[in-house]
């Protein structure tokens, strides 16, 4: 598995959720509900494609490895993504609506900033405590 491209779908993600984050005024929120809510698509996408790499190669890899403290940190990154997995695809599929966006700007703000925390948060815990064990 390649690790560059892992972190560097990391660094696009956090991309997308800083652009998101900008927006994060009630006002704000109001008048771009629309370009919000592509953006959570585009967001979604990403997460996406990262999940799959991780699950089609790296974990599987990481559970076989050599090393049991490594097989144990993956397996519990693993039980810890499913979680999170639940909880972005219903935040997704709330608020891909704009209406939705706009019907409850303070719900979609504290919700977004729930969310993006949560993903800021496992995005530094694999960059800094799973990757690193793998070079």
């Amino acid at each position: 598995m390649n690790i560059d491209s892992l972190k560097r779908q990391h660094k696009e993600i956090i991309e997308v959720v800083q652009k998101i984050e900008r927006m994060l005024q009630p006002q704000t929120v109001e008048q771009k509900s629309f370009d919000i809510a592509i953006q959570i698509g585009m967001l979604a996408g990403k997460l996406l494609i990262h999940l799959k790499s991780e699950d089609q190669y790296l974990y599987p890899a990481l559970t076989q490895h050599s090393n049991k403290n490594i097989q144990l940190i993956s397996k519990r990154f693993m039980s810890e993504m499913g979680t999170i997995a639940e909880v972005f695809t219903k935040y997704k599929t709330t608020y891909m609506v704009a209406s939705n966006i706009k019907a409850k700007p303070e719900q979609f703000i504290a919700d977004s900033n729930k969310i993006f925390e949560t993903i800021k948060k496992r995005i530094l815990a694999e960059d800094k405590d799973l990757y690193p064990l793998l070079n």
